[in-house]
């Protein structure tokens, strides 16, 4: 099925190969737009209220903080305790996001091609390339969904087998880490199935909406762009299924494709 124009604006391509488009994307008109151009485009914000301390509150707020780090540092226990969080927090933000992402990120593109063309064996065609990865990523053997677990800042997310803690990413910068951490939710689902298609040699997108928080995939077999959404799941469902099957606004959304294979 298909149900949209080529006619996205193209925005810009950073680095890693990975170019931005932005579109608009409706039910009722179900196309692109040729008019539509990053100055006017107006993303579904959330408002972001921001409290301004007087100077006094904040004397108040720093004097109860340096109360509190007074009182720890007079107590060897709570000293170590306070190290070691201290430490955790440094690796977990830090070393963790900026170095060992990247690293594993790079490590797993290596067998990127092997893992595919283990999945696809025997494949006759796109439709049934799309079908193998998109099984092979819902299956919980393989990868844990962890939409609606219990996390800390939707970073560190705790889910109720080993290894019991998932680091999700942070950006999109290492779409390869998932295949070691083995856990994420629909940004994660989105990135890594871009990169198994594009491995498979299919021309995919990764489709995000800012405005609802979520992101899927597209895939063009035979002309048509079909829907693939694994963090969902669902493959193939009509091009108002997020409008009316969820109730979602995708009234602006972006498209992100490779440009290398």
């Amino acid at each position: 099925m298909g149900y949209r124009e080529e006619n996205a604006c193209h925005v810009s391509t950073n680095n890693h190969g990975v170019s931005y488009y932005f579109f608009q994307y409706s039910m009722y008109s179900q196309r692109f737009f040729n008019d539509v151009l990053l100055d006017n485009i107006s993303f579904d914000s959330r408002i972001l209220h921001v409290y301004l301390f007087s100077l006094k509150e904040r004397r108040k707020i720093f004097r109860s903080i340096l109360e509190v780090v007074l009182r720890t540092l007079k107590d060897k226990s709570l000293i170590i305790v306070f190290t070691c969080l201290l430490i955790a927090y440094a690796v977990l933000y830090f070393v963790v996001p900026l170095y060992v992402m990247g690293y594993v990120n790079k490590e797993n593109r290596e067998g990127l091609q092997s893992l595919v063309s283990g999945i696809i064996e025997d494949s006759v065609n796109g439709t049934e390339r799309v079908r193998k990865i998109y099984e092979w990523m819902t299956n919980s053997t393989h990868l844990t969904n962890v939409y609606r677990s219990c996390s800390i800042d939707n970073y560190i997310v705790f889910i109720p087998k080993p290894p019991f803690i998932c680091l999700r990413l942070v950006g999109e910068e290492y779409p390869l880490w998932f295949l070691s951490s083995r856990c994420g939710a629909c940004m994660e689902y989105s990135l890594l199935f871009r990169e198994m298609a594009n491995a498979a040699n299919l021309t995919v997108r990764s489709v995000h909406n800012p405005g609802e928080d979520h992101n899927w995939d597209e895939v063009l077999i035979n002309g048509e762009w079909i829907i693939v959404d694994a963090g969902w799941p669902i493959l193939n469902p009509s091009s108002s299924f997020y409008e009316v099957g969820r109730g979602l606004n995708v009234s602006y959304v972006y498209g992100m494709y490779l440009t290398e294979h």
